[in-house]
């Protein structure tokens, strides 16, 4: 099929004017703001009137005769433009914007002859939907200029949430593809699905057209429609309890306001908020935030990165805009506030033919922590999932002391490994729990996959019938056949009957302690530092679901407890 801009642009005017005429949610924007947290407050700065454009912009010339970078600067007056969606590609063969080429591409321009498919594809459906301005990362960032990506990549969601419209290459594997398939061999369905960065500039984007090599569709806030092979009208959006969509996440986190939350004007506009965190954490009201948000994570880390560095970076604009109301404060990516609840993630391989964890080629975050891993394979919340709907109607009993003591102060609008956090301390978690020595054996099952047994010691056993669904991080770190020495610290107990379940249900982490023959190299800014032993040292390894029937007598239960403080690493 050989789709044109001018058999789609009418089509996606008409949308696009119904959507500005009639669509409150689309017309909405969030707060956007820069966020910081300490151990004793919540830093929220919004972004002023003069950050709410991009820095530069495409200037489409008329008569075809190309395009103009035009540098705004940071006091541009709001105008309407139209942003650009794609995946680069392999190789560096794109074309963009260098030191040496920015001042005489905006002085002379580019001629649309030197642009590959994708951009002028786009620069003809900008035109056609009648707007001037086009951004595109490639020619608006100074791609060799390591201050100007510092700048501009935070700056994604102004981007993305306030122009009027973005254009996903949805099927194209490289900028020379075009939105408009031409060559059916640089088509791979659904291949800007497959990236990090572009999760949030769908989600962010009020407005989206999608072209695939399947034909056009038109999907914002509220509505969406089929714009060829065979036009369909605007209908409204599909509102799901699970499985919602990107938008639909995003109005979520926009819209959604933390129990007892008053005002919405506060902090001013280039104001400051130091909150006080002495109040009891609400689980129960947060809940509907963190069903969204795992629901986002899970989307997001089924992606891939070409930069593993940027695994905070690439979804900074989504979760500013959910903590900028939510005032939960993060550590390495997870929420601080319900801290032990967050670290029950695991990683989902029961997808056939999805793409199995690895660790990420250098060391960028705690093992206790999600990003620790490469994109591209999902993680999802296990607690989260038992507390959705009806499949536990109570909160569960947690099982851990209440020391904890958690590292602070992580940010999602840097690079990592965050500079400013190199010491032990700032990446340790010290926790006081059950802990039950056992361990692993993976083997391939009848079906060709992989499954584990698990062998626990019977010390710390709640049943004589324990089950146990192990999931582990990485695969590859329990060769088949091969026993592997574990340590399960127990996090949260669903009882059955308390919480309305055919059986009750442990939720632990899976540890392995580092011996001192284990040398870990820990790299920040290229400067090594080697983590000293010790004996209460671990690393995540895995998570595990433990079910029984009939649990034990709670008095020898409790009798057996080993509690020990642990290190997680």
């Amino acid at each position: 099929m050989v789709l044109s801009s001018t058999a789609i642009t009418p089509l996606a005017k008409e949308c696009l004017a119904s959507c500005l005429a009639n669509h409150e949610s689309c017309r909405k924007r969030a707060r956007l703001s820069t966020i910081w947290s300490s151990d004793n407050s919540h830093i929220i700065r919004d972004l002023a009137v003069t950050d709410l454009m991009p820095r530069r912009l495409l200037q489409i010339l008329p008569n075809d005769a190309g395009l103009l970078l035009v540098d705004l600067g940071e006091k541009a007056d709001e105008f309407p433009f139209v942003a650009l969606s794609y995946c680069w590609g392999p190789g560096g063969g794109n074309l963009m914007t260098t030191r040496d080429k920015l001042a005489s591409w905006k002085t002379e321009g580019l001629t649309l002859d030197i642009l590959p498919a994708t951009f002028v594809d786009a620069v003809a459906v900008t035109r056609g939907l009648g707007f001037q301005h086009l951004w595109i990362d490639a020619l608006c960032i100074v791609q060799d200029d390591a201050e100007d990506w510092k700048k501009e990549a935070p700056h994604m969601a102004v981007i993305y949430g306030n122009a009027v419209c973005t254009l996903h290459a949805v099927d194209s594997a490289s900028a020379g593809a075009g939105l408009f398939p031409r060559d059916l061999t640089t088509v791979v369905p659904g291949v800007l699905d497959t990236r990090a960065w572009t999760t949030q500039e769908m989600a962010i984007s009020p407005r989206s057209l999608l072209f695939g090599k399947d034909g056009a569709k038109w999907e914002c806030r509220e509505a969406k429609a089929t714009l060829s092979p065979a036009p369909t009208e605007l209908t409204g959006l599909e509102k799901h309890v699970e499985g919602r969509g990107l938008k639909e996440l995003f109005t979520f986190f926009r819209d959604w306001r933390s129990p007892g939350h008053i005002r919405d004007d506060e902090p001013s506009e280039q104001g400051y908020m130091d909150l006080d965190f002495g109040s009891a954490y609400d689980l129960d009201g947060y809940l509907p935030f963190h069903h969204a948000w795992w629901d986002f994570v899970s989307l997001y880390t089924e992606r891939n990165l070409t930069v593993e560095s940027d695994r905070f970076l690439a979804m900074n604009g989504i979760a500013a805009i959910a903590q900028r109301w939510a005032r939960v404060r993060n550590t390495w990516g997870l929420w601080i506030d319900g801290l032990e609840r967050e670290l029950l993630w695991y990683v989902d391989n029961s997808l056939s033919g999805e793409v199995r964890a690895a660790r990420t080629s250098k060391w960028l975050a705690p093992s206790w922590s999600w990003a620790s891993l490469k994109g591209g394979a999902r993680v999802r919340n296990s607690l989260y999932e038992h507390v959705r709907g009806k499949q536990a109607s109570k909160i569960p009993t947690l099982m851990i002391k209440p020391e904890i003591r958690i590292p602070y102060g992580t940010s999602f609008d840097q690079s990592l490994p965050i500079p400013a956090w190199r010491s032990r301390e700032s990446r340790c978690i010290e926790l006081k729990g059950d802990l039950r020595e056992g361990e692993v054996v993976a083997s391939i099952g009848p079906n060709g996959r992989r499954q584990y047994e698990v062998k626990l010691n019977r010390v710390g056993r709640w049943s004589e019938d324990e089950k146990y669904d192990f999931r582990p991080d990485v695969e590859s770190e329990f060769p088949v056949g091969q026993p592997v020495k574990v340590w399960c610290l127990l996090v949260e107990r669903f009882d059955a009957e308390h919480c309305s379940l055919p059986e009750s249900v442990l939720l632990s982490l899976v540890l392995r302690q580092r011996g001192p023959e284990t040398e870990v190299k820990v790299y920040m800014d290229d400067v090594e530092a080697i983590d000293l032993w010790d004996e209460r040292t671990f690393t995540r390894v895995g998570y595990l679901e433990t079910t029984f029937s009939v649990m034990r007598e709670w008095s020898g239960i409790y009798d057996d407890f080993w509690w020990k403080v642990v290190y997680l690493l």
